[in-house]
Order: C-alpha cells, then structure tokens, then sequence
C-alpha cells in the first residue's frame, strides 16, 4: 500500500465539497482537526506510560526477579514482615494479599 498524495488528497477534498457543501465543510474540518489532535495527545500520552514503564523495569536490579518477593523473617518477630512493593512515582502505595501459591498464606 502507498501513501496519500497530492492528488488523492485533492480528490477526497473535491468529493467532501460536494458532500457537505461550501457551508458544512468548514465545521466538518474544524471538527476533524480537533479529532486528530485528541487523537495524537492520547497516543502520545500512552506512548509515554509505555516508556516510563519500560525505564522502570530497567531500573531494577538484575538480582531483583520481583519487586514482591518474599524475605525471610526475623527471628525477634512473631508475624513474617511482608515486603513492600516498590511503586512506580506517582502512584499510590498498595498493600495486596499474596499469591494464592504463596507458602505464607495458611
């Protein structure tokens, strides 16, 4: 598939002038551009999720398999300490139930 051209352009000009007519066409641009430019300031916002999510998981350590990995309890606790999970920055600090498969849920 090629690209849009000059003369495609023209033609689907020439044919949404004829659709809507001289009076409509103005609005009907207006209403598109709009659309385009909410269009690219959603993919641009995901596309930057998407970064800094990646930069995240790059940031840990090779070491860390999981930011919730389990550690070993201290022998001067009663309760095993639950780790905490590293948030992203920015968002707000969770507190979630382990695993159904985690040996610490009894």
């Amino acid at each position: 598939m090629g690209s849009v051209g000059a003369p495609e352009i023209l033609v689907v000009f020439l044919v949404a002038l004829i659709v809507l007519g001289p009076d409509r066409l103005p609005k009907a641009a207006k209403q598109l551009g709009r659309a385009v430019a909410e269009f690219r300031r959603v993919s641009s916002g995901f596309q930057d999720e998407v970064k800094r999510a990646i930069d995240f998981t790059d940031d840990r350590p090779a070491g860390d398999a999981s930011p919730s990995a389990p550690s070993t309890p201290s022998a001067s606790s009663a309760a095993p300490a639950r780790p905490q999970p590293s948030a992203a920055p920015g968002s707000p600090d969770i507190d979630l139930p382990p695993p159904p498969d985690d040996p610490r849920r009894n």
